[in-house]
């Protein structure tokens, strides 16, 4: 995304992505891999779903129960930050079922560039999915102002801040 700063051209892009957040923004691994990590864990994902959706209320009350071990807490805690945070959409949703089989293998699962996952949805919300009229109805309904912006978009407000320093004096206003 470009953007005019001080009369200069500005981007962010995924090299500021990471650079903000430390997320691997690296390569994909090779679909092979993918597809045997993924295949190798579904049962794992069973265990933990019982073959049902799974929302993110329903993954924390899994991980507080007795039903796992510590390492598999482990792992749906970190599916449960990867869906709420990393790849935040409507918490409402499912769980995406590769999540946790990929979980599974947490050398995998660590080494998976998360970044570049999360960087491209969030462009994808902040380019595509953009819907002035139906959020100005939505704050008419309401009366409260509002708007959901999915993906990271705190990395591109850290950003904002140190491109656009001006904007900081006048937020402490």
């Amino acid at each position: 995304m470009w953007f005019l700063v001080n009369d200069k051209p500005a981007c962010f892009g995924l090299k500021e992505f990471a650079l903000i957040t430390g997320l691997n923004c690296g390569s994909y691994p090779s679909q092979s891999r993918e597809d045997r990590t993924i295949k190798k864990g579904a049962e794992f994902y069973t265990k933990v779903t019982r073959k049902k959706k799974i929302t993110s209320d329903k993954l924390l009350s899994v991980i507080r129960g007795p039903r796992l071990n510590k390492e598999e807490k482990l792992k749906c805690c970190l599916v449960w930050f990867l869906h709420t945070i990393l790849m935040a959409k409507d918490v409402s949703r499912g769980v995406d079922a590769d999540w946790f089989k990929m979980a599974d293998d947490l050398e995998f699962f660590q080494s998976y560039p998360w970044g570049k996952e999360s960087f491209e949805l969030t462009l994808e919300y902040l380019m595509d999915k953009v819907d002035v009229p139906r959020h100005h109805q939505t704050h008419l309904d309401k009366k409260t102002p509002s708007y959901a912006l999915y993906g990271l978009p705190w990395a591109l407000m850290v950003w904002t801040y140190e491109a656009f320093p001006a904007l900081g004096l006048h937020a402490s206003k």
